[in-house]
């Protein structure tokens, strides 16, 4: 195609791109973060099950997999999450806010568990809701990646009070130069 074929090309998309991509890419972020987790949380449970040689499988728990990740690491072992950066309520937002986006495309009156998405976005800035709707920003993807990284040491940091090992040493090094 020659250019002069196509002289309004750059001007018709410029607002598609402006206005539309960048929500997009921030709620991809979201629904990456939360897919990782949600991985992790699996695989990290799996591998407590198979240190402590439990007879329970993940699958025979119920509930979400963070119901249940949460079930087996308090109840069953005994893990604490107990330092004040990570909030179980900030993962259980960050899940729903993921769920809200990819099942009902963030329109909050679609969503049956939109009192936790309001309550998420009520604690952070800047505003996620929007006309009802969740609008991700780049502040969003930030503050989903934040959630994550605190998650993910509090539980690293659990699971080392469980589970020591004779390879543990970098890590615990390592919670403690970061303060976990």
């Amino acid at each position: 195609m020659r250019d002069e074929e196509h002289p309004d090309l750059e001007i018709e998309f410029l607002p598609l791109y402006r206005d539309t991509f960048p929500q997009i890419v921030h709620a991809s972020v979201i629904v990456s973060v939360a897919m990782l987790l949600e991985q992790e949380v699996r695989e990290r449970a799996e591998s407590l099950i198979a240190a402590l040689d439990l007879k329970a499988k993940f699958d025979d728990l119920a509930g979400s997999v963070l119901d249940r990740f949460r079930t087996l690491a308090a109840k069953v072992i005994g893990l604490t999450f107990e330092d004040t950066r990570f909030q179980w309520a900030d993962l259980v937002g960050l899940f729903e806010l993921r769920n809200c986006i990819v099942h009902s495309q963030g329109v909050l009156s679609d969503f049956q568990r939109s009192a936790v998405v309001s309550t998420f976005a009520s604690k952070h800035e800047p505003p996620l809701l929007v006309d009802g709707r969740a609008v991700p920003t780049d502040k969003t993807a930030e503050i989903a990646v934040r959630i994550a990284s605190r998650f993910l040491f509090a539980d690293y940091a659990s699971a080392l009070q469980c589970c020591p090992g004779p390879n543990t040493d970098h890590v615990k090094r390592k919670l403690q130069r970061e303060k976990w």
